[in-house]
């Protein structure tokens, strides 16, 4: 207790000199440990949220909604700026659903992202899923777009730092999805390539270690926009 109050008031003489806003809530999956920082203060989510559009996916397909195996293909008028890799191949490539969902996460590939979303049926089955969990403190707004009029007028998607952590916490203790696509989750997280953020100084572990390494094993997704940073995900020691 002692050590988590001496982090607390680290955190916090830090942050209170922070120039900008911040959000942070540290969540135990299998206690009670809880170290948080404006929890609940709503903000732009920037990529983050693709974290929301890969559990709406993998839950359609545990529905037999969607089919991991289905090919879409990728046409001109689906490349999106901005991350990924999409959008420098040549148009009419085909992939899968799961490698989509792959490439939104592990590269948060935005041509990826809006494919998944159109076929989806658009922001809305997101946000039901989300409010189907009690997850009240996050939404999706629109698909990713280079129009300046349209990202003026809303974000890509909105949450709090106590959003994310319900989110996250309610998928890793099984409530929205079953074993497999838990694993699913879990392991498409673990692969994510971007991890100078919050873990950046840890001493992780590869998604491809020996089991038993003494290591930390990091799931996240971020999100990085110009003046926006945010990252979440769990820890496994």
């Amino acid at each position: 207790m002692e050590e988590k109050n001496q982090v607390s008031e680290g955190m916090r003489a830090r942050l209170s000199a922070f120039s900008g806003d911040a959000g942070i809530a540290v969540w135990g999956t299998d206690n009670g440990f809880c170290l948080e920082y404006q929890p609940h203060r709503q903000m732009s989510t920037a990529s983050a949220a693709k974290l929301f559009i890969l559990g709406t996916v993998l839950e359609q397909f545990e529905q037999k909604r969607l089919f991991p195996d289905t090919q879409l293909t990728v046409r001109r008028e689906d490349i999106a700026g901005g991350s990924g890799i999409l959008r420098h191949l040549t148009p009419g490539i085909r992939l899968s659903v799961r490698d989509l969902a792959v490439l939104m996460v592990i590269l948060s590939d935005n041509t990826a992202t809006n494919m998944l979303i159109d076929l989806l049926g658009g922001a809305e089955p997101v946000n039901q899923h989300l409010k189907r969990y009690g997850v009240r403190e996050a939404r999706l707004n629109r698909k990713i777009s280079d129009d300046d009029a349209v990202t003026a007028a809303s974000s890509f998607g909105e949450a709090s730092a106590a959003g994310f952590a319900d989110y996250l916490k309610k998928m890793l203790q099984g409530c929205i999805l079953g074993p497999d696509y838990q694993k699913s989750f879990r392991d498409i997280l673990c692969r994510q390539q971007y991890k100078d953020m919050f873990p950046r100084r840890l001493p992780l572990a590869d998604f491809y270690d020996k089991p038993g390494t003494a290591m930390i094993k990091l799931g996240n997704k971020t999100g990085f926009m110009t003046g926006i940073r945010s990252d979440v995900g769990f820890f496994e020691i």
